[in-house]
């Protein structure tokens, strides 16, 4: 294995550590959210033109098995937004968001990743896209742009116009957006939703017309139950169905979602292992695999939520959740092989998964004070994370941020990835030890105009 790929293989050790990103989009942007999805184009300001943004400096560390302090892991993955706004009146819209990551600590050789996170510096067109209506019946929107399914906290396996899952413990969805032509009728009398979409880019480059993906989505509301469904075709994938419902009983909020279909919903290649690995041979055998599309593959969620109102103006939510995985794998030595296909993600390589939270806001008379507990299980390779968030409100403007989370469980498995390869001149001059994380940190600092 070459140095490159076991530098990779030491950044997705911590991959867990560094998942949680920016707030919500609606937090950074009080005064014009990016996003907003209703019946109608809103009122146009007294000024059509909007100029903001976010700057978010942050520091994370890593704590690992064996290693001392000083040799600890340190990352900065800073982020910056800048956004333009354009309303010239209520029923045109136009929105650019620039967005730069700057990790001023990535050592050299190790500037990129899979997951984007250890860029040094990167520059993007997050989201570009004009919205206007028909008739005030018709709502259209085009360019890039940011549209998410689903309705779990965790795992939202309905997600499908993203090509890549958003990370399970994140508070802020850092995924770019997508080009498509999105036509929206609502039917206001019933509170229902009807979407079409047209999808420009792909795991294929969409440069024919033949190429040219698309999408459906229904959302419908029968009382106190609300249900979606949606079909999704890609040129390189097999059509998805995603089907999505939350109700309430008494006071316990449920819900659920499940994406159904053959093959991956990326068109990427499962994987079996027809050799395990022999990390301690001569040179190192990363083992033999072999590609396939699997057949009926369901991803599917379910869970449930309960709020406390303890007094007149604070809540606690307890919530938990269930993800099964048709997709994962039951056995932790394919890992490597999958981080160097480029395939890893520690959030959904298990088959069976559970989440349990505790959310809450503003408690007692900390009115500008939130606290998120979360623990994570990869039931199938039995290795856990549990995390607490801190946030505080300190200026106005100025926000501090802070988390701590611990991992356990079975060396080796998702939230626990170790490794050891042996020297191999003259590609590895010296042997190469991934320990299993004990603990991450991080702290932050985010000003939003």
């Amino acid at each position: 294995m070459t140095r490159a790929a076991l530098a990779l293989l030491l950044l997705l050790a911590a991959a867990p550590a560094l998942a949680q990103d920016r707030p919500s989009e609606q937090d950074m942007f009080e005064t014009a959210s990016p996003q907003p999805e209703g019946f109608g184009a809103p009122p146009a300001p007294p000024d059509p033109l909007k100029i903001g943004g976010m700057l978010y400096l942050r520091l994370d560390s890593q704590w690992q098995q064996g290693v001392p302090p000083s040799a600890w892991l340190l990352t900065s993955p800073n982020l910056l937004d800048l956004y333009v706004d354009v309303r010239p009146n209520d029923r045109v819209r136009a929105f650019v968001l620039g967005r730069a990551q700057v990790n001023p600590l990535v050592p050299e050789g190790m500037q990129s990743s899979v997951y984007g996170q250890f860029l040094a510096t990167q520059v993007v067109l997050d989201q570009a896209w004009i919205r206007f209506d028909v008739e005030r019946a018709v709502f259209v929107t085009v360019g890039k742009q940011q549209v998410t399914w689903g309705v779990s906290r965790f795992w939202n396996p309905t997600d499908f116009l993203h090509f890549r899952p958003r990370s399970p413990l994140s508070t802020f969805d850092q995924r770019q957006g997508e080009w498509m032509l999105k036509l929206h009728v609502p039917w206001e009398k019933n509170g229902w939703n009807f979407y079409a979409i047209a999808l420009f880019s792909g795991n294929q480059v969409v440069d024919q017309v033949g190429k040219v993906g698309g999408a459906l989505r229904a959302e419908v509301v029968l009382g106190p139950l609300e249900v979606a469904g949606e079909v999704v075709a890609r040129s390189g994938t097999l059509p998805r169905l995603g089907l999505e419902a939350s109700w309430a009983i008494w006071e316990l909020d449920f819900y659920g979602s499940a994406s159904l279909g053959k093959g991956t919903p990326t068109g990427l290649p499962q994987w079996d292992m027809l050799a395990p690995p022999d990390w301690q041979s001569v040179p190192p055998f990363l083992g033999t695999y072999q590609a396939y599309q699997p057949g009926f593959a369901p991803q599917v969620t379910g869970g449930v939520s309960w709020t406390w109102k303890y007094d007149d103006l604070h809540t606690l939510t307890v919530g938990a959740e269930y993800f099964y995985n048709s997709l994962g794998y039951a056995d932790t030595a394919i890992y490597p092989w999958l981080i160097v296909k480029q395939q890893y993600d520690p959030f959904y390589v298990g088959r069976n998964q559970a989440g349990l939270y505790v959310l809450l806001p503003k408690p007692f008379k900390w009115y500008d004070t939130t606290f998120i507990l979360s623990t994570l299980a990869n039931l199938t390779d039995r290795t856990f994370i549990s995390r607490i968030d801190y946030s505080v409100l300190l200026m106005t403007y100025l926000r501090l941020e802070a988390y701590a989370s611990v991992h356990y469980g079975t060396a080796g498995g998702a939230f626990r990835f170790a490794i050891d390869v042996p020297a191999v001149p003259p590609d590895l001059p010296e042997p190469v030890s991934i320990q299993p994380p004990i603990a991450d940190f991080g702290v932050a600092l985010r000003v939003s105009l």
